[in-house]
């Protein structure tokens, strides 16, 4: 799911699995493009992303700015650092795009609570699409001699984070709206070393297959997507001798999210997806994926 099958590295085939599309992309590409194929699929629209003060979230605003969103509202604890900048950047690429900022722990019951209402106050309607992006990878240890401080931070982050950010957005959603979680190919795998990422990131996936089973018929759209491997900040914590296998560009994620976010993407609602995968194969096989129910963590 990472496309990384041709490295040969050990490390490398530690992390890679058998890929369900021949085609395995690391940038963006013509059909999810948000600066021409996906052009104005999300005018009109509220955007909010967690973490998105850099890296994949950063991509991810850039991508929907592209698209033609209304607005955006961007979370994280280092957003107002860099919130002149970006909202420069933005307002480059979409000239009527609404820009709000907002320092947040995605932690703190209370600082999402005041993240989803000033985000109605201050751009005038209710989230369309929330992208909750932010997470934390902990310094790879066995778990004998892991942390408290580390290892829990994860699950405070990457879980207890996607499940405050998603409540508040199932409160306020009146039956509508997508739900972009961002696992890993991580959360298939077991890496010695990354027992809290890991198994937090298999915990989304299967909290992404709850809230598909409690609000699909009221109309919410919920995907859990790997965005690929990219060097960020957050994968700097992984050993070096796999920085490697980090061939994608933040840019794949961006364009993938803006895919899910749009109907072309139904078909894969409720599912793990992985940004590296070619969505024009991927609705070659719509049926198939419907059928058998294929990309959900089951037993088999």
């Amino acid at each position: 799911m990472l496309g990384i099958t041709s490295i040969s590295s050990s490390y490398g085939k530690m992390w890679s699995v058998e890929d369900p599309v021949p085609t395995i992309h690391h940038d963006v590409y013509q059909a999810i493009d948000p600066r021409t194929t996906l052009k104005g699929t999300a005018r009109g629209k509220i955007i909010l992303i967690t973490g998105g003060a850099q890296g994949i979230g950063k991509a991810v605003a850039f991508a929907f700015a592209h698209a033609g969103a209304k607005a955006l509202s961007l979370a994280s604890r280092k957003i107002l650092a860099v919130s002149q900048d970006l909202e420069r950047e933005l307002k480059q690429i979409n000239s009527d795009i609404e820009v709000l900022f907002t320092q947040t722990d995605v932690t703190s019951e209370t600082d999402v609570e005041k993240l989803f209402q000033v985000t109605k106050e201050k751009l005038g309607g209710g989230v369309d699409v929330l992208v909750n992006n932010a997470a934390m990878l902990e310094t790879f240890r066995p778990v004998g001699q892991s942390t408290v401080d580390e290892w829990w931070k994860c699950y405070e982050i990457n879980v207890k984070g996607t499940w405050l950010m998603t409540r508040e957005f199932l409160k306020q959603s009146n039956g509508w709206g997508t739900i972009i979680n961002t696992s890993s190919i991580g959360s298939l795998k077991t890496i010695p070393g990354c027992s809290g990422y890991q198994s937090g990131k298999t915990a989304i996936n299967r909290f992404t297959d709850f809230v598909y089973e409690e609000y699909n018929d009221k109309g919410v759209r919920v995907f859990a997507y790997h965005p690929g491997g990219i060097k960020t900040e957050l994968a700097m914590h992984m050993p070096e001798d796999s920085h490697h296998i980090l061939i994608d560009t933040p840019e794949l994620a961006g364009g993938f999210c803006v895919y899910l976010a749009s109907p072309k993407a139904d078909f894969l609602n409720g599912r793990y997806i992985s940004a590296n995968w070619d969505v024009n194969e991927l609705e070659a096989m719509r049926d198939e994926i419907l059928t058998k129910n294929k990309f959900k963590m089951i037993l088999s």
